[in-house]
């Protein structure tokens, strides 16, 4: 059997010409994983940011959504407290059968974990300040599903006015008016905060927000005459006192 052996360089010149043929090899082979690397980070961040622009939508769709709600809750807020205050003790509290409150689920679970991961850092830079903008416009995470959670406690501790009308005990009146002035000034930062979202989701340009049936949206004519219903509860309620 005949064996190659390797054939010695013949002087410097064709050890050089060996050496920059490993070289050259070597840095094509690095440049090419860089390429292959580069292309599939490109493919996850835009696979990441489209996720994260869908989420985004329909957060700013349910700023939109509090935005039209809570006129109609400020004003309910108002004539339930101007039926406490204004109702003498031995008379019934009037009826309010139409209180009714619900939230919606804000998530930022796509953006955390794409900041998290740093896959944002791979975004367009412009869009990333962006997403940054609208994230932190809600105040701290999960702030708006905190707050409409407590709006929902209450609710619950007000829906006691749908029950026939009835003379109420001092201590329960008070319970009730501390609940109003809570839940209006939850209703105050929701509005504020919504509107903040709004303002720097806007300027996203993010896709059209489609919600299951079950999630519909209110429009604005919804959000008048929820607030229409609620000022003809209170038209036959006496005047607030001067110093209100």
């Amino acid at each position: 059997m005949d064996i190659h052996k390797p054939k010695p360089w013949r002087g410097f010149r064709e050890f050089l010409k060996e050496y920059l043929i490993i070289v050259v090899g070597v840095l094509t082979a690095l440049a090419a994983e860089a390429v292959v690397e580069a292309a599939h980070t490109a493919q996850k961040a835009a696979e990441t940011e489209q996720l994260v622009r869908e989420e985004f939508a329909r957060n700013l769709a349910f700023a939109k959504d509090r935005v039209l709600l809570s006129a109609c809750n400020r004003e309910l807020y108002r004539a339930i407290e101007r039926a406490l205050i204004t109702t003498p003790p031995d008379r019934p509290v009037p009826r309010f059968p139409y209180i009714w409150f619900y939230s919606r689920p804000f998530g930022w679970s796509q953006w955390e974990a794409a900041v998290a991961s740093g896959v944002a850092d791979h975004f367009p830079a412009d869009r990333r300040r962006g997403y940054l903008r609208m994230y932190i416009s809600q105040g701290s995470a999960g702030s708006f599903n905190v707050i409409e959670t407590h709006e929902l406690e209450v609710a619950a501790t007000l829906r006691t006015l749908r029950m026939p009308a009835r003379k109420l005990e001092p201590a329960v009146r008070e319970q009730l008016l501390q609940a109003v002035a809570q839940g209006d000034w939850q209703e105050e930062w929701i509005l504020h905060n919504a509107a903040n979202v709004i303002a720097a989701g806007e300027a996203l340009h993010l896709p059209a927000y489609k919600p299951s049936p079950r999630a519909r949206l209110m429009t604005p004519a919804d959000g008048k005459a929820c607030v229409a219903k609620v000022l003809a509860e209170e038209a036959g309620l006496p005047p607030l006192p001067a110093d209100q």
